[in-house]
């Protein structure tokens, strides 16, 4: 008897161990499951955090307007860094043009004769200008019914050297002119000239035409009488040309049945 309540005892025993294992079988997988699934949240959070990274990392290169900070500006313009302010430490100047010749206006140029011209500074161009026209009388003066004569040839010339090595009015290579052009319909020309110095003008020999060289310098309007010199067909003075200067009414009168 005393046995088999020993065996009962004991069986009793084995049923609460039992029991205990299978609740804690059930808890450490449950357990388990926890720590997977916090695993995988954990991942799934570690990727999309690199994933902000990299867009946060490919906007800080790139301006909110799509240009990017490689240093140019989507126009090509050079503010290439440059601060917040317009300022920069590399040579490009506060308005954002460049000190490498570029400007926005005439102020930005700092030489001495030097305009901005499409967005560079260049040499202010000195001018010379005129009319070729038909003396009618031949007295060396236009008169209203003096038309211009169109398609004849005029050359700037060099007179840099003289007596003394002063300009003589005369250019010092006859055979090779500084610039030339022909006057238009109405009988005018004009010259830009951005290489400054001492020039005259000569106007094209019509004798095979039965043309001449009208009168110099007649009476005292100077802009409607002649300025070339009837023996050589150059103009009778030098023009010294600098930046901005201009000279207008440098002409030439021609007349019938003339001829040098």
């Amino acid at each position: 008897m005393q046995i088999l309540r020993s065996f009962a005892v004991i069986s009793t025993l084995l049923v609460f161990v039992m029991a205990g294992c299978s609740v804690g079988t059930e808890s450490g997988e449950s357990g388990a499951g926890e720590d997977v699934g916090t695993l995988s949240q954990a991942s799934k959070h570690k990727k999309k955090h690199k994933k902000k990274k990299k867009k946060k990392k490919k906007k800080k290169n790139d301006d909110d307007d799509g240009s990017s900070d490689d240093g140019s500006s989507d126009d090509g313009s050079c503010d290439d860094g440059s601060d917040d302010d317009g300022s920069s430490d590399d040579g490009s100047s506060d308005d954002g043009g460049c000190d490498d010749g570029g400007c926005v206006d005439n102020t930005d140029c700092l030489v001495d004769g030097e305009v901005c011209d499409g967005g560079q500074c260049v040499p202010q161009a000195a001018s010379v200008s005129g009319l070729v026209f038909m003396d009618m009388n031949g007295d060396g003066i236009r008169a209203a019914s003096d038309t211009g004569l169109a398609g004849v040839g005029v050359n700037l010339y060099v007179d840099a050297t003289g007596p003394a090595n002063v300009p003589d009015g005369l250019p010092d290579n006859p055979g090779n002119p500084a610039m030339v052009t022909a006057s238009d319909m109405s009988g005018q020309y004009g010259f830009a000239v951005n290489a400054y110095g001492t020039y005259v003008v000569g106007f094209q020999d019509l004798a095979l035409q039965g043309l001449g060289y009208t009168l110099a310098n007649s009476g005292s309007d100077d802009t409607v009488d002649s300025d070339v010199n009837q023996g050589t067909g150059f103009t009778t003075t030098n023009y010294n040309l600098q930046a901005g200067s201009s000279f207008a009414n440098v002409s030439c009168g021609y007349l019938m049945g003339g001829g040098i």
